[in-house]
């Protein structure tokens, strides 16, 4: 597996909030957390956000395919998919700036407007509010992908 970038290990990280995404053992218990690939590359898998996953040296024993089975039937309830938490951003940051004629936000503003529906059209309301750990990973992975920048506590966009 060539490694994920550093901004990605943290997405992900603050994904899991610090815990092994199988057994939820937290690192603050001293637990060593290590990002591993649900889907191998030699199997066709990513390093995208989604097949990435934060495990404990025991869970990283476990089989793949054991785990992905055990990964399914965890309660997903307070996980928002990627891929819509970043269109509810994206979809944030044109409103905003179109309605300001600005295209710089601080991390705070973007959870607002990520939040906000005068920003967002159709927001689910199963994933509402979007925690500010989503919006910061979507920061992140926009970041990754190259379609902003952080300077400080400000993104431009």
């Amino acid at each position: 597996m060539q490694k994920p970038s550093i901004s990605t290990n943290f997405a992900v990280f603050l994904r899991e909030k610090n815990s092994c995404t199988n057994c939820k053992r937290q690192a603050e218990d001293g637990v060593e957390l290590k990002i591993s690939q649900l889907i191998p590359s030699e199997a066709g898998g990513t390093n995208s956000l989604h097949n990435l996953l934060a495990l404990c040296g025991d869970c990283a024993q476990i089989s793949k395919s054991d785990l992905k089975t055990r990964i399914n039937s965890i309660n997903h309830s307070n996980r928002i998919p990627a891929t819509y938490s970043i269109g509810i951003l994206q979809q944030a940051l044109r409103s905003y700036r179109s309605k300001y004629q600005k295209s710089q936000i601080t991390f705070d503003e973007a959870f607002i407007a990520a939040n906000n529906p005068e920003f967002v059209k159709g927001l689910n309301p199963l994933f509402s509010p979007i925690p500010k750990i989503a919006i910061l990973s979507s920061i992140l992975s926009l970041k990754e992908e190259g379609k902003l920048t952080i300077e400080g506590k400000t993104v431009k966009f």
